[in-house]
């Protein structure tokens, strides 16, 4: 029986722009939007994965969403997620960012049959705005990274273990169709500046649903043709 984690992975602090998953959009926090769209996932548990000193920031937006707030390791955000994997016994994850407001439902959902019908260790649809995809991941094979990988950087990101050990991890892609495709597109919030453009498509079209991926390259293309 397949148990599916969602996992929101968050931290309150960020040298570029602290805070940045409880900046207001909408009247909302960006974590808020992420996870709205994310319980549009069937799942066995949704939580948000942070560390001690971020929790209590958090922990009032994840209830009114319905997420646990899981706290594990600060740095080693591999054991973070491992540590979730045993605690609730799940073994697929769906692993996602709290700075990607506009994360879509539609596309993991299609990564997540791309990870079973391809029975892969990692999955993931490629071509889609960049801060609108998750990676679908075999818990199994999450927890065997763990054991192992000792490099800083897989540690601190996760899942670079598996797809750079092929021989090892069954990793599967498939790009996307073309309503979906705009790799070139980012909305994912890391400065101020991102902070600006989420505000502007927020504001263009947010109207009280998740704001779904074929939307948000519709209307970064009307915008681009407008402009030229």
């Amino acid at each position: 029986m397949i148990k599916t984690g969602v996992f929101l992975q968050v931290r309150i602090s960020s040298q570029r722009l602290y805070g940045k998953a409880l900046l207001d959009l909408v009247g909302k926090p960006v974590i808020w939007h992420a996870m709205r769209a994310l319980q549009q996932i069937p799942a066995t548990q949704y939580a948000i994965l942070t560390d001690e000193d971020s929790a209590p920031h958090f922990s009032r937006v994840a209830a009114e969403r319905g997420f646990d707030v899981f706290v594990g390791d600060r740095e080693d955000v591999l054991e973070r997620y491992s540590a979730a994997v045993r605690y609730y016994g799940v073994n697929e994850v769906v692993r996602a960012t709290g700075d990607n407001p506009l994360v879509s439902a539609q596309v993991a959902r299609r990564s997540i049959a791309l990870r079973r019908d391809e029975e892969a260790d990692y999955a993931g649809m490629i071509g889609t705005p960049y801060g609108t995809g998750v990676e679908v991941i075999n818990g199994y094979a999450l927890l065997d990274l763990a054991s192992w990988t000792k490099e800083r950087y897989d540690r601190e990101h996760v899942s670079p273990g598996l797809y750079h050990n092929p021989d090892r991890y069954r990793v599967v892609t498939r790009e996307v169709d073309r309503s979906m495709f705009l790799p070139e597109l980012r909305v994912t919030l890391d400065t101020p500046e991102d902070y600006t453009w989420l505000t502007q498509i927020f504001g263009r079209m947010y109207h009280g649903d998740p704001i779904e991926v074929t939307e948000l390259v519709a209307f970064a293309q009307d915008q681009q043709e407008s402009s030229a």
